[in-house]
Order: structure tokens, then sequence, then C-alpha cells
């Protein structure tokens, strides 16, 4: 694998770079940036596509590429009522990923890492160790 550095990268298939991120809590959530802002994301393996709130396009002042209502599998068997698509770029730690989301009026979390963006990093592992829990993508 290659090397993490602090250099911004831009996120694609066959990347062989990798971030690990600490989780701020419980049970898997890091912190992204979009547009400078700092946000909390779920990573999910449930999820097949990414999800984000319609409060963060309101706090970024964007609004939807498209509007259509959908339903998306979630976390703990659960679904959510898309209402449209937006397209943002996102940075996990110096991962630049650019990512069509679902949108969804009510979330926990600002977004749900999905599986689309799991595997365009080749997957994920969940590390423990001196520093606290950690979350290694690619």
């Amino acid at each position: 694998m290659g090397e993490s550095s602090s250099t911004i990268f831009v996120l694609q298939d066959g990347n062989t770079n990798y971030v690990t991120v600490p989780i701020i809590k419980s049970p898997c959530c890091i912190k992204v940036k979009v547009n400078g802002k700092e946000f909390n994301a779920l990573v999910s393996t449930v999820t097949p596509r990414s999800v984000c709130s319609l409060s963060v396009l309101e706090r970024l002042n964007v609004g939807m590429n498209k509007e259509e209502m959908t339903t998306i599998d979630a976390p703990m068997g659960q679904t959510l009522d898309a209402i449209g698509q937006v397209e943002l770029t996102m940075l996990i730690k110096n991962a630049e990923i650019h990512e069509s989301f679902y949108v969804t009026k009510k979330l926990v979390e600002d977004f749900i890492i999905g599986m689309d963006i799991i595997l365009k990093f080749g997957g994920f592992e969940l590390n423990n160790n001196s520093f606290g829990q950690t979350l290694t993508l690619g």
C-alpha cells in the first residue's frame, strides 16, 4: 500500500493510498470537511450509497443537483427516505473524494459514508491503539 502523507490526493478507483483517522464517537464516526467546513460522518458498510443531511446543504448554501424520491438501506435495519442528490467534494484527512450523495431531511450525523466511497478506498479497518480507536480507509 502507498503511504498516506499530508499532501492532498484525489481518490480514484485503483489508488493505493490510504488514510487513518480518529473515531470521534461510537459506533464509527469520523470528521470530514466539505468546502472548508467540518462535519461528522458515520462510516457504514450496510449503506450502499453515501448520504448527506439536508441541513448540510443549508449550511453550505448549496442546492440539490437532482430532486427524486427514493428509499435507501441504512444502519440497524432502517431505511432512509431520500429527496434528491447532490454532487460534493469531501475531504477525509488528505483524501479528496468527489461523490454523488443522496439527500435526506433527517439524519443523526451530517453524512453517512457508504460502500460507494469505502470501495473506492478498497475497504477499511478498525484499529485500537494507545491513541484510541482509529479507522483506516484503504
